[in-house]
């Protein structure tokens, strides 16, 4: 379906969509989300983490003492600490940026560029990955500054392990 919309971010730049719009879009965005969660367990989501660490050390670019590392202080902590706060699964995205938003005129949205989209106990990754992929204007809105401050900081480690194997 054809969409004549604006990124996000460039809406806001541009001063096509207030602040106050903007911030609208992203709890209507946030509200979606959460209708789209059900429950799960923990132990589902080691599995998921389990899944992820074996592809991750497969990874040709993870050397020995990366792997190491990995295998002995990250994934043991993200099992212990962040499987805890994974009670929920829904789909994500993958790649929820301001760019990946259209919006227009209207205040209507769309989100677009499901490359990484996955089902996954460790959605939360998307509003940081909304608050690291935004320019400075973007980055003070006080919703996007708000999801960044709930995002548990082992997600960060998450991430970043993330960020390298969709890059690879």
């Amino acid at each position: 379906e054809w969409f004549d919309g604006h990124a996000l971010d460039k809406a806001f730049s541009m001063g096509i969509v207030p602040e106050k719009k903007i911030e609208e879009t992203l709890a209507k965005l946030e509200s979606s989300f959460k209708n789209l969660e059900t429950e799960s367990t923990i132990e589902n989501a080691i599995i998921e983490l389990n899944d992820f660490q074996d592809e991750t050390l497969q990874n040709e670019y993870i050397k020995q003492k990366d792997q190491k590392i990995l295998n002995d202080f990250i994934f043991p902590k993200l099992k212990n600490d962040l499987a805890i706060h994974a009670s929920t699964v829904r789909w994500s995205g993958g790649d929820l940026i301001p760019g990946n938003i259209l919006i227009n005129e209207r205040n209507e949205f769309r989100m677009v560029d499901f490359e990484f989209a996955r089902k996954t106990h460790f959605h939360e990754e998307d509003w940081l990955r909304m608050y690291l992929f935004c320019n400075d204007e973007f980055r003070k809105i006080d919703f996007v500054q708000r999801k960044f401050q709930e995002v548990h900081p082992l997600f960060h480690s998450y991430f970043l392990i993330r960020q390298i194997m969709l890059n690879k």
